[in-house]
């Protein structure tokens, strides 16, 4: 299962490793010095050629160094160099005061064609509707390597500071796809990458991006 992150721990000394089955999460932590690499073995991922393929990786970076990782009543703690002892809780909005940074990064993707061209006008994308979420979308292509930044967000009302003489239960926390215009043009290969660098949470339930495929692809001097 390791095979996935295989270039990550080839350069680490695999014997400083810690490790740890948080089997109430159903995920696998294999920790080197502050960064941590967690397997969700309980989902599955597809594969290239469209198969399903057990377990699905992430990669952390913690600001303090672990020493030595518990699970105590179905919670993960750990020890750090500096003598604290810390707790992993989702409900937690930073670490330990610090704002946490969430990056997603799709693999540079053909299309199933690298041997033709592709154009990408537009990118849609659907969040989980929160009283304040968002996530910011950026993309690179063969052509070029970073371009302008888009905002899906919602910021819907709650119950703090109403004002219930004009208040009314008329509002929509259904999910709702956000349209993106692009200007991918005559491209090979694509790759997405979501942020989220706020305090506010983010739960991304679907991408789409469309492409059209025109010649085949021209060598580049």
């Amino acid at each position: 299962m390791s095979k996935r992150i295989q270039n990550d721990l080839d350069p680490l000394d695999l014997t400083t490793a810690l490790t740890i089955d948080w089997n109430e999460k159903g995920q696998y932590w294999l920790c080197i010095g502050n960064k941590v690499w967690v397997c969700n073995y309980r989902l599955a991922t597809a594969t290239a050629d469209g198969q399903q393929e057990q377990g699905v990786w992430y990669a952390l970076e913690l600001p303090d160094t672990p020493t030595c990782f518990v699970v105590v009543n179905s919670e993960m703690y750990f020890g750090t160099t500096a003598g604290q002892i810390m707790r992993f809780d989702a409900n937690l909005k930073t670490y330990n005061g610090t704002t946490i940074n969430a990056v997603w990064e799709m693999g540079f993707f053909n299309f199933g064609v690298e041997w033709l061209r592709k154009f990408i006008q537009r990118i849609f994308v659907t969040i989980l509707p929160l009283v304040k979420t968002h996530v910011d979308l950026t993309y690179q292509t063969d052509r070029n390597g970073s371009l302008d930044t888009y905002t899906a967000s919602y910021a819907l009302n709650n119950f703090d500071h109403m004002n219930f003489a004009a208040f009314s239960f008329a509002t929509n926390y259904s999910p709702q796809p956000f349209k993106f215009k692009v200007r991918a043009k005559k491209i090979d290969y694509f790759k997405l990458v979501l942020t989220n660098d706020g305090t506010d949470s983010a739960t991304v339930l679907s991408v789409t991006i469309p492409s059209r495929t025109g010649g085949e692809i021209k060598n580049r001097s």
